[in-house]
């Protein structure tokens, strides 16, 4: 009760906002109460969106006696809440997601995210929050905490008593049958810290829990989840050891030894890789052309349990439209003109280990279909048969699409991209990895010199220059080509630039200004920010005013260096 005993707070005391991603730009908009806000292209809009697909009065936003609803205004294209769409007023509920074309509009209402009392009811509530909050995340630079706590006492509450040492501010669910998790929204150390010591305090000789202190949002839903099965599982805490910080200094993951990882953003790719790795979800590996999404699959097959299984890859867009369904899924003899004999697919010949699918994109409907039963019913029906075969394998998809956007135009199914994308792996191109450029370079060239039977010594100067200031649109593919190119071509000389392809030849002697990221001006401009930040106290809006860039800059060149405020407060 509050201290004028009016009674409780009313739901709308604390403001509700929504979080608009799109158009490269993420802001935030103010649901006050009692307000009628039009959402669509127009704009007068309150909600103003630069979306082509979105009608100039799309959508009403209306927040009228505590509750906040949505209604489609006739448009074009719709307006879908949490995947469904909209037909009549729809009721909102803190972290619904609402998408308008290309937008996403996320529903904050912090008075009732802190003040729930009811805990989840099952862990997909648990993961699709959890999704919730490290978006967020991601957008404002804060961190979350996960809590577990599996009773020694198996017909003990487990959300009860989670829920009782992890405060009202906590979203609690069932992370099993008798385990229970606790989402920390924005959690710092000490909140988490806070949090282990009540558990530790009231905890039985059998009671086993574990933390995750500021988790970072990269790992995703299903990998945190997964990390924090892993602790829980391995023996009961010690109390005395605290939480275990999610984001302490991480050395490189193990097993890339193959792999270079000098940029930091490489980095947590394989860091994320490797959460991945230790579930058996799907993975779905997006970039460019030539960044190397193969080799992250295969690497997240070799950490994974079914590292002992096969591994089949599988290029999409190389299968003929009429025989995909055949070589996928294998056929029986006699099921079709030429099926002289029955035929194991890929997904069978992949038993027991892992089948990557690259260029998912390029699928046929139809295929698309068939590998959605497959994902949902773990068993296939080969071309002429009625018998399902029951196919234990992992799905590892890549696409050089944005498949988001292909849902949006029609071309690839919504249901199928969703049970892909459990852990989706963004593989950033090489023009925004400077710090890779000159150790793949040199990697390459010592691999071709070797198969020549030549020693290499160390590329000169005036070349390594060269491929720095090179865009590299053809990503990691492109620079193996002109250095294999170049050392063939070399011989027994020295390398020179001569020796390189003629584009980058004619770049070497036109340079154009602003190509490229040399090495050596990332790690300048990494030093800049980390200084700037260290002289106001880690407050990134002075930092910003500081170098002389927005703050939204800074937070984008804070993610690409790797820098976290908590580390340059230190001395």
């Amino acid at each position: 009760m509050r201290d004028d005993d009016s009674g409780p707070a009313s739901p709308t005391a604390t403001p509700a906002y929504l979080l608009v991603l799109g158009a490269g730009e993420a802001r935030t908009v103010p649901v006050p109460p009692d307000a009628v806000l039009v959402v669509g292209r127009d704009e007068q809009a309150v909600v103003a969106l630069a979306d082509e697909k979105a009608s100039r009065r799309h959508a009403e936003i209306r927040s009228a006696a505590g509750e906040v609803t949505v209604i489609d205004l006739r448009s074009t294209n719709g307006t879908f809440v949490n995947g469904e769409r909209v037909t009549r007023t729809h009721v909102l509920e803190h972290g619904d997601e609402i998408r308008i074309g290309g937008t996403l509009l996320t529903l904050f209402r912090p008075s009732r995210a802190a003040g729930r009392t009811e805990p989840l009811r099952d862990v997909g509530q648990v993961r699709e929050r959890l999704a919730v909050e490290l978006r967020r995340a991601r957008l404002t630079g804060a961190a979350v905490g996960l809590v577990a706590l599996a009773p020694g006492d198996r017909g003990a509450d487990a959300c009860a008593r989670l829920s009782a040492a992890a405060g009202p501010a906590a979203i609690v669910g069932p992370l099993d049958d008798a385990t229970a998790a606790a989402l920390l929204p924005t959690a710092d150390r000490g909140a988490a810290a806070a949090v282990a010591r009540r558990l530790a305090a009231a905890a039985g000789p059998e009671d086993r829990w574990s933390v995750l202190a500021r988790c970072r949002p990269e790992a995703g839903a299903s990998g945190l989840l997964a990390e924090l099965r892993a602790r829980l599982a391995r023996s009961p805490c010690d109390p005395a050891d605290g939480p275990e910080p999610w984001d302490r200094a991480a050395p490189a993951p193990p097993d890339t030894e193959d792999v270079e990882l000098h940029d930091p953003s490489m980095r947590k790719v394989y860091r994320l890789a490797d959460q991945a790795a230790r579930a058996d979800s799907p993975v779905l590996i997006l970039g460019e052309t030539g960044v190397g999404k193969e080799e992250v699959a295969r690497y997240v097959h070799r950490r994974s349990a079914r590292r002992h299984g096969p591994l089949v890859a599988v290029n999409c867009a190389a299968l003929p439209e009429p025989l995909v369904e055949s070589m996928l899924f294998g056929h029986e003899r006699g099921a079709f003109t030429g099926a002289s004999e029955r035929r194991t697919g890929y997904v069978e010949a992949a038993a027991g280990g892992t089948l990557f699918l690259d260029e998912i994109g390029e699928l046929p409907p139809a295929s698309q279909s068939k590998l959605l039963r497959f994902l949902d019913r773990r068993a296939i029906a080969r071309v002429g048969s009625t018998t399902e075969v029951v196919v234990d394998v992992r799905i590892v998809a890549a696409s050089k699409r944005d498949l988001a956007r292909e849902v949006e135009r029609g071309s690839f199914r919504e249901d199928l991209y969703y049970r892909l994308a459990v852990v989706t792996v963004f593989v950033p191109p090489l023009r925004d990895r400077p710090m890779d450029v000159l150790p793949l370079a040199r990697r390459f060239a010592r691999q071709v010199a070797a198969t020549m039977g030549r020693a290499l010594a160390e590329l000169p100067e005036e070349l390594e220059q060269c491929l720095l200031e090179h865009a590299w649109p053809g990503n990691v593919r492109e620079l193996r080509n002109a250095v294999e190119s170049a050392v063939v071509l070399a011989g027994d000389d020295e390398l020179a630039i001569r020796h390189l392809p003629a584009q980058l030849q004619r770049q070497a002697e036109s340079p154009s200004p602003g190509v490229g990221l040399p090495a050596r001006v990332a790690a300048v401009e990494r030093d800049a920010i980390l200084a700037a930040l260290r002289e106001c106290g880690g407050n990134q809006t002075h930092a910003a005013r500081k170098l002389g860039i927005s703050r939204r800059t800074l937070i984008y060149r804070m993610r690409k260096y790797d820098i976290r405020s908590s580390r340059t407060t230190e001395g």
